[in-house]
């Protein structure tokens, strides 16, 4: 299938004048952050691409990275991402004022993971380290970090961003982010949306909603994909019926009709069906079903299969998901590269876009998806053994679409004290939780682990009440007394003393002291 893609920005020239202006003042030392939002496939990756080609133009230092759906959020993966493409590209700076910061920035940068002294554990702290690297790592040019898909951003990489966005106006930095607005679908929470909205009220960020395009701009559009000078009225009115504005689709849906035949180009000129035949998409959903319909069948199971592995996967996990030899995985990728369903970067595979992930992963039966699911843990475990970083937030949620509750569970608690361990306690409670609600109350061997651990969450996160609550729950479940017991009774006495609640205190280290 012909691939279409347009060549030229439309429809965007509010937006453009506006982030050139900010990029401007960010090379002139008044840093800011462009917050741009909208829905799925409305084009905020395609206009963070003009920006970061003209900030690369200009010899800006541009670091990106990106949170990725699942059920279970990694903590500070967009500023890790884009802080580890610093040091893949040998930039990480030698200066003497990150040398207090170093320990703190081990958290995102590998190089930086063996750093001398106990970094503080303050996201405040932790957020004016990233802001001293961004400003060393291009003191005279500057530097544009990029961050996107924050809708799916736990809650650290929110508030670090909070401290970013508030703290720019004397660097040379720019922050851009994308987001899809609350009222979009597949939105995985409001959190982003409203630090939007509160960032723009106090004057820390410039938020530019992208709103869908009117029909002039897609008939623009659709002339500027096909180097054309003209196409059919019967075009352009499919377009707006079909398309709604979003310029994904304009795409799309050109290339439905293209590959079809629907639209076939003559001597130069476009010429169309008399009547497009009413089977092309009218959705984006439908026409990515119609593509895997019309995929051969080890094409359609390899790409349901890297759906389940998430929306950027690894490939070479798809053989034995699938249980084809990777000869037949590689033109199972090229096929759906060609349907434009996936894209292939330079080291690693990608479905186009979120949406196109989405749809492929809903058209999936759920007994497939389940058997699927359960290849894909097994091919993780064997690959990644111990499950380092984000590899075991995506074997939970594979457990999860297995059918497989206390695996899930078990990955879900593991992933939680890892949370734990690093300071990302909002990220430890939700992970926490979730294995709460996964286990159930009946499994007494996983769910007493997890409430010990959320036990914990509590206290340090000073909500006193539901530490105690949650404690004395767990204490009755122990039974006798015993050292588990004990150290349950000192993480009540912490939270206690916490709340200035000396009394309680008092009475749970007397009884640990027993």
């Amino acid at each position: 299938m012909q691939q279409v893609l347009c060549p030229v920005l439309v429809g965007r020239d509010e937006e453009t004048r506006r982030w050139q202006a900010a990029l401007a003042m960010a090379e002139a030392g008044h840093g800011r952050t462009v917050l741009l939002t909208g829905e799925a496939g409305i084009g905020k990756s395609r206009l963070v691409r003009e920006i970061v080609r003209a900030a690369g133009g200009r010899g800006l230092v541009v670091l990106a990275g990106r949170a990725v759906a699942g059920g279970v959020p990694t903590p500070f993966r967009p500023f890790a991402e884009a802080l580890v493409s610093a040091g893949r590209a040998s930039r990480l700076p030698v200066s003497s004022e990150l040398d207090p910061f170093r320990p703190a920035l081990g958290k995102l940068v590998p190089e930086w993971r063996q750093a001398q002294g106990t970094p503080d554990e303050s996201l405040v702290f932790l957020g004016e380290a990233v802001l001293r690297l961004l400003r060393v790592l291009s003191p005279d040019a500057g530097c544009v970090l990029v961050l996107e898909d924050l809708h799916w951003a736990d809650r650290e990489t929110l508030a670090l961003l909070e401290y970013l966005a508030d703290n720019l106006s004397a660097e040379r930095v720019l922050c851009v982010g994308t987001l899809r607005d609350a009222e979009s679908p597949y939105m995985a929470s409001t959190e982003a949306a409203s630090l939007a909205r509160v960032l723009e009220a106090r004057g820390s960020a410039v938020v530019l909603p992208l709103e869908r395009l009117d029909p002039a701009a897609m008939a623009r559009m659709a002339l500027a994909c096909l180097s054309a000078e003209d196409l059919p009225d019967a075009v352009h009115a499919f377009l707006a019926e079909r398309a709604e504005g979003i310029p994904f689709l304009v795409e799309e849906v050109l290339a439905g009709l293209i590959g079809e035949g629907a639209l076939t180009e003559q001597d130069g000129s476009w010429r169309a069906d008399d009547q497009l035949a009413p089977s092309v998409p009218a959705t984006f959903a439908d026409a990515v079903r119609r593509r895997l319909d019309a995929a051969r069948p080890d094409s359609r199971h390899v790409i349901g299969a890297a759906a389940v592995l998430g929306r950027g996967f690894d490939w070479a996990l798809l053989s034995p998901v699938t249980g084809l030899t990777d000869t037949a995985v590689v033109a199972a990728l090229r096929h759906g590269v060609d349907l434009q369903l996936i894209a292939a970067d330079r080291d690693s595979f990608r479905f186009r876009h979120a949406l196109t992930h989405e749809a492929v992963l809903a058209g999936l039966l759920p007994p497939e998806r389940a058997l699927l699911a359960g290849r894909a843990l097994a091919a993780v475990e064997a690959a990644h053994p111990g499950l380092p970083g984000a590899w075991c937030m995506l074997a939970a949620d594979l457990a999860g679409r297995a059918g497989n509750a206390a695996r899930a569970g078990a990955l879900l608690l593991e992933a939680g004290r890892r949370d734990l361990a690093v300071g990302a306690l909002a990220s430890a409670e939700h992970t926490l939780t979730r294995a709460r609600a996964v286990i159930g109350p009946d499994d007494a061997v996983l769910r007493t682990p997890v409430d010990e651990a959320l036990t914990e969450v509590f206290a340090m996160s000073g909500q006193v009440d539901e530490a105690i609550e949650m404690g004395k729950t767990l204490l009755a479940r122990l039974g006798p007394p015993s050292p588990r017991a004990a150290n349950l009774h000192l993480g009540i006495a912490r939270a206690a003393i916490a709340g200035a609640q000396w009394a309680q205190a008092a009475a749970s280290i007397e009884v640990a002291r027993g």
